[in-house]
Protein backbone atom coordinates (compact mmCIF):
# COMPACT_ATOMS: atom_id res chain seq x y z
CA UNK A 1 0.00 0.00 0.00
CA UNK A 2 1.60 3.13 -0.57
CA UNK A 3 0.56 5.93 1.78
CA UNK A 4 0.43 9.87 0.28
CA UNK A 5 2.27 12.31 1.38
CA UNK A 6 0.58 14.90 3.16
CA UNK A 7 2.32 18.35 4.27
CA UNK A 8 2.36 19.48 8.24
CA UNK A 9 0.80 22.62 6.82
CA UNK A 10 -2.09 20.45 5.09
CA UNK A 11 -1.73 18.39 8.31
CA UNK A 12 -2.83 21.80 10.40
CA UNK A 13 -5.64 22.66 7.99
CA UNK A 14 -6.78 19.44 7.89
CA UNK A 15 -7.26 19.53 12.12
CA UNK A 16 -8.48 23.04 11.76
CA UNK A 17 -11.22 21.91 9.79
CA UNK A 18 -12.15 19.18 12.67
CA UNK A 19 -12.16 21.93 14.97
CA UNK A 20 -14.66 23.99 13.42
CA UNK A 21 -16.62 20.66 12.56
CA UNK A 22 -16.58 19.25 16.00
CA UNK A 23 -15.38 21.83 18.52
CA UNK A 24 -16.73 25.31 17.01
CA UNK A 25 -17.08 26.68 20.86
CA UNK A 26 -13.36 26.43 21.22
CA UNK A 27 -14.04 24.01 24.33
CA UNK A 28 -10.74 23.76 26.27
CA UNK A 29 -9.58 21.38 26.58
CA UNK A 30 -10.96 19.78 23.49
CA UNK A 31 -13.37 17.01 24.05
CA UNK A 32 -11.93 14.59 22.30
CA UNK A 33 -13.90 11.40 23.72
CA UNK A 34 -17.08 13.11 23.67
CA UNK A 35 -16.39 13.99 19.82
CA UNK A 36 -15.10 10.35 19.11
CA UNK A 37 -17.69 8.77 20.65
CA UNK A 38 -20.80 11.54 20.17
CA UNK A 39 -20.32 12.52 17.04
CA UNK A 40 -18.19 10.25 15.08
CA UNK A 41 -19.93 7.38 16.61
CA UNK A 42 -16.83 6.05 17.17
CA UNK A 43 -16.60 3.51 20.69
CA UNK A 44 -13.94 4.06 22.90
CA UNK A 45 -13.07 -0.06 24.15
CA UNK A 46 -10.56 -0.10 27.07
CA UNK A 47 -8.89 -3.10 26.48
CA UNK A 48 -7.02 -5.32 29.71
CA UNK A 49 -3.14 -5.17 29.32
CA UNK A 50 -3.28 -3.93 25.60
CA UNK A 51 -0.11 -2.22 26.17
CA UNK A 52 1.81 -5.41 27.59
CA UNK A 53 0.68 -7.53 25.09
CA UNK A 54 0.75 -5.62 21.98
CA UNK A 55 3.49 -2.74 23.16
CA UNK A 56 1.19 -0.12 22.05
CA UNK A 57 -1.29 2.27 24.17
CA UNK A 58 -3.88 2.45 21.79
CA UNK A 59 -4.93 1.10 18.10
CA UNK A 60 -8.21 1.30 15.83
CA UNK A 61 -10.25 -1.99 14.87
CA UNK A 62 -10.14 -2.96 11.16
CA UNK A 63 -13.66 -1.89 10.81
CA UNK A 64 -12.84 1.64 11.99
CA UNK A 65 -15.61 1.46 14.40
CA UNK A 66 -13.72 1.12 18.03
CA UNK A 67 -11.12 2.68 19.41
CA UNK A 68 -8.82 0.23 21.90
CA UNK A 69 -7.01 1.48 24.55
CA UNK A 70 -5.26 -0.05 27.47
CA UNK A 71 -7.35 -0.05 30.14
CA UNK A 72 -4.52 1.10 32.53
CA UNK A 73 -3.64 4.07 30.32
CA UNK A 74 -7.36 4.96 30.23
CA UNK A 75 -7.90 4.78 33.91
CA UNK A 76 -4.82 6.17 35.52
CA UNK A 77 -3.14 8.00 32.48
CA UNK A 78 -5.99 11.06 31.82
CA UNK A 79 -3.77 12.64 29.08
CA UNK A 80 -1.97 10.29 27.58
CA UNK A 81 -5.68 8.85 27.18
CA UNK A 82 -6.56 11.95 25.84
CA UNK A 83 -3.72 11.89 23.31
CA UNK A 84 -3.89 8.04 22.16
CA UNK A 85 -7.82 9.19 21.30
CA UNK A 86 -6.48 11.90 19.33
CA UNK A 87 -4.54 9.76 17.65
CA UNK A 88 -6.66 7.43 16.68
CA UNK A 89 -8.92 9.92 15.58
CA UNK A 90 -7.03 10.96 12.96
CA UNK A 91 -5.68 7.21 11.86
CA UNK A 92 -9.96 7.45 11.19
CA UNK A 93 -9.91 10.83 9.80
CA UNK A 94 -6.36 10.61 7.28
CA UNK A 95 -6.22 6.66 6.98
CA UNK A 96 -9.90 4.85 6.68
CA UNK A 97 -10.61 5.56 3.08
CA UNK A 98 -6.85 4.44 2.58
CA UNK A 99 -7.12 1.19 4.28
CA UNK A 100 -10.83 0.08 3.20
CA UNK A 101 -9.80 0.33 -0.39
CA UNK A 102 -6.37 -1.44 0.37
CA UNK A 103 -8.23 -4.35 2.81
CA UNK A 104 -11.55 -5.02 1.63
CA UNK A 105 -13.53 -7.09 3.43
CA UNK A 106 -10.95 -9.80 4.97
CA UNK A 107 -10.98 -11.32 8.37
CA UNK A 108 -9.05 -10.33 11.15
CA UNK A 109 -6.15 -12.00 11.13
CA UNK A 110 -5.57 -10.75 7.23
CA UNK A 111 -6.20 -7.47 8.36
CA UNK A 112 -3.27 -7.99 10.78
CA UNK A 113 -1.44 -9.41 8.86
CA UNK A 114 -1.91 -6.92 6.16
CA UNK A 115 -1.03 -4.43 9.04
CA UNK A 116 2.53 -6.38 9.66
CA UNK A 117 3.07 -6.40 5.70
CA UNK A 118 3.52 -3.09 5.74
CA UNK A 119 7.50 -1.27 5.18
CA UNK A 120 8.99 0.87 7.32
CA UNK A 121 8.63 4.08 6.01
CA UNK A 122 4.75 3.43 4.90
CA UNK A 123 4.04 2.70 8.82
CA UNK A 124 6.17 5.55 9.71
CA UNK A 125 4.13 8.06 7.46
CA UNK A 126 1.11 6.49 8.67
CA UNK A 127 2.13 7.31 12.23
CA UNK A 128 3.49 10.82 11.95
CA UNK A 129 0.21 11.99 10.29
CA UNK A 130 -2.11 10.56 12.48
CA UNK A 131 0.24 11.73 15.15
CA UNK A 132 0.43 15.36 13.66
CA UNK A 133 -2.70 15.23 13.28
CA UNK A 134 -4.07 14.29 16.81
CA UNK A 135 -1.62 17.33 18.22
CA UNK A 136 -3.52 19.45 16.35
CA UNK A 137 -6.74 18.82 17.22
CA UNK A 138 -5.92 19.05 20.92
CA UNK A 139 -3.33 21.59 20.37
CA UNK A 140 -5.45 24.56 18.58
CA UNK A 141 -3.22 26.73 16.80
CA UNK A 142 -4.54 30.20 17.19
CA UNK A 143 -5.71 28.69 21.24
CA UNK A 144 -2.12 28.15 21.58
CA UNK A 145 -0.08 30.77 20.68
CA UNK A 146 -2.58 33.50 23.04
CA UNK A 147 -2.16 31.07 26.14
CA UNK A 148 1.87 31.04 25.42
CA UNK A 149 1.85 34.45 24.82
CA UNK A 150 0.18 35.42 28.00
CA UNK A 151 2.19 32.96 30.00
CA UNK A 152 5.51 34.23 28.55
CA UNK A 153 4.05 37.88 29.70
CA UNK A 154 3.01 36.88 32.90
CA UNK A 155 6.99 35.48 33.48
CA UNK A 156 8.19 38.68 32.18
CA UNK A 157 8.73 38.05 28.55
CA UNK A 158 10.52 36.00 26.32
CA UNK A 159 14.13 37.46 27.19
CA UNK A 160 13.75 37.07 30.47
CA UNK A 161 12.72 33.44 30.31
CA UNK A 162 15.20 31.26 32.21
CA UNK A 163 15.37 27.65 32.16
CA UNK A 164 13.77 27.60 35.69
CA UNK A 165 10.43 29.46 34.14
CA UNK A 166 9.89 26.42 31.64
CA UNK A 167 8.27 24.53 34.34
CA UNK A 168 5.69 27.06 34.84
CA UNK A 169 5.11 27.97 31.16
CA UNK A 170 4.80 23.88 30.50
CA UNK A 171 2.03 23.84 33.59
CA UNK A 172 -0.19 26.53 32.21
CA UNK A 173 0.03 25.26 28.58
CA UNK A 174 -0.53 21.43 29.97
CA UNK A 175 -3.64 22.16 32.24
CA UNK A 176 -4.88 24.45 29.58
CA UNK A 177 -5.07 22.12 26.90
CA UNK A 178 -5.42 18.67 29.18
CA UNK A 179 -2.31 17.22 27.31
CA UNK A 180 1.21 15.69 29.31
CA UNK A 181 4.33 18.34 30.23
CA UNK A 182 5.95 15.88 27.89
CA UNK A 183 3.79 16.40 24.98
CA UNK A 184 3.32 19.95 25.64
CA UNK A 185 7.52 20.57 26.31
CA UNK A 186 7.71 18.78 22.75
CA UNK A 187 5.52 21.15 21.24
CA UNK A 188 6.34 24.56 22.33
CA UNK A 189 10.14 22.86 21.31
CA UNK A 190 8.78 22.60 17.59
CA UNK A 191 6.43 25.84 17.38
CA UNK A 192 8.33 28.29 19.85
CA UNK A 193 11.94 27.10 19.67
CA UNK A 194 13.67 30.59 20.42
CA UNK A 195 11.63 30.65 23.92
CA UNK A 196 12.99 27.24 24.53
CA UNK A 197 16.53 28.28 23.02
CA UNK A 198 16.32 31.40 25.83
CA UNK A 199 15.19 30.26 28.26
CA UNK A 200 18.53 27.33 28.28
CA UNK A 201 20.92 30.08 27.42
CA UNK A 202 19.98 32.62 30.01
CA UNK A 203 21.61 32.31 33.44
CA UNK A 204 18.77 31.84 36.32
CA UNK A 205 20.51 33.97 38.81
Amino acid sequence: MIVPYISDDDLHHKAEAFLTNYNADNVLPVPIEEIAESKLDLMILPIVDLEVYCEIAGTMSKDFKTILIDQKTYETQEARARFTVAHEVGHYILHKELFEKANGNYSFDDFIQFQNSLSNDSYKRLEIQAFRFGEGILFPREQLNQIVTQSIDRLGGTNSLVVTDLESLIQDVSSMFGVSGRATFNKIKRDFPSVIETAMSNVPF
